[in-house]
């Protein structure tokens, strides 16, 4: 039992600094397959999704303002921009963006969005931040999304009501 459970953390382990090989029969898509079993990629993806809001409302503490897509990524040391996406946003006049984190990894499952979908299409998921009005009273708040590993129709979702 505690040769398995430290095979287990060893996987794990390999598997979030994407240096997995084919040791003992494990590769990727097998522990992938565990963890969704015991739900720890999705506890992975719900951390990292608080992180980044817990940093993004760092800024806004700082700096008295939701920040538009580059300021966004730009104080985010272990993010980076979406990959092979046309238009990821992550600019100085965009206020969303589509990102990964490093040592996260999200499901191959999203639809044209990056970022929600079904089973049904076959793109890389990305989270994805948005600068948005929530309460439509004119005080900019904002949102940030990833796609459950789990539940190919959840969404994780962290909102800041700034006007409240």
């Amino acid at each position: 039992m505690i040769l398995i459970l430290f095979v287990l953390i060893i996987a794990i382990s390999m598997y979030f600094t994407q240096k997995i090989t084919c040791t003992y029969g494990l590769n990727k898509s097998s522990i992938q397959k565990l963890m969704n079993k015991v739900g720890l990629a999705d506890m992975t993806i719900h951390t990292s999704l608080h992180k980044v809001a817990l940093s993004t409302e760092c800024y806004f503490t700082a700096y008295g303002d939701i920040p538009n897509g580059l300021n966004f990524i730009m104080n985010l040391p272990s993010a980076y921009i979406a990959e092979d996406i046309e238009d990821p946003g992550c600019d100085v006049n965009d206020t969303t963006c589509l990102f990964g984190v490093q040592g996260t990894i999200l499901p191959l499952e999203c639809n044209d969005s990056y970022y929600k979908g079904s089973k049904h299409y076959n793109n890389q998921c990305y989270f994805y931040y948005e600068k948005i009005d929530l309460n439509n009273d004119g005080i900019q708040d904002f949102r940030i999304s990833a796609k459950s590993h789990i539940n190919s129709e959840k969404l994780f979702i962290y909102e800041s009501v700034k006007s409240q």
